[in-house]
C-alpha cells in the first residue's frame, strides 16, 4: 500500500490504496499525480533539518562536480514547511538508485523505506508525487 502522509481516509481514498494503484488514489483524494522522468529525483522534505539537509547536500554535490539541477520546490498537502522537490540529474537513473539519491538528499524516511519494500516486491514504479490541483 503507497505511503501518503496526511491523506484523509475517505472511503474511495482507503479502497484505492487497497488497490495500491497511484492514478486511483490520487483521483480518489481529488489531486494530480506525477511521476518522474529517467533522470529525475523526487525529494519529500518534512521538516527544517530535512530541507537543510537537502541544501547542505545539493551544494556537496556541486563541489564534487555532478551537475544536479534543482528545478521544483512546492508545497506539499500535508502543509507547514513540508516541500515537494524535484531534481534533475546528468544521467539516468533505475528505480533504486533513485531511492538511494533521494534518501541522500534527505527525503523523508518512512516514504523511502516504503519506496524500498514496493520495489523489492515488485509492485510498482515506487516514487510518485500527489500534486494539488
Amino acid at each position: 500500500m503507497p505511503y501518503i502522509e496526511g491523506a484523509e481516509l475517505t472511503p474511495a481514498v482507503i479502497e484505492a490504496m487497497r488497490d495500491g494503484d497511484p492514478a486511483k488514489i490520487a483521483s480518489a483524494m481529488g489531486m494530480d499525480i506525477i511521476f518522474p522522468k529517467n533522470n529525475e529525483l523526487f525529494i519529500d522534505i518534512d521538516d527544517t533539518p530535512s530541507s537543510l539537509r537537502f541544501y547542505e547536500a545539493m551544494r556537496r554535490l556541486r563541489k564534487l562536480g555532478c551537475n544536479f539541477v534543482h528545478t521544483l520546490n512546492t508545497p506539499s498537502k500535508s502543509g507547514d514547511v513540508k516541500r515537494h522537490m524535484i531534481v534533475k540529474t546528468p544521467w539516468p537513473l533505475t528505480p533504486m538508485e533513485c531511492i538511494a539519491w533521494q534518501a541522500a538528499l534527505g527525503s523523508d524516511r518512512d516514504r523511502t523505506i516504503m519506496e524500498l519494500l514496493d520495489l523489492r516486491a515488485g509492485k510498482r514504479t515506487p516514487t510518485c508525487f500527489f500534486e494539488v490541483k
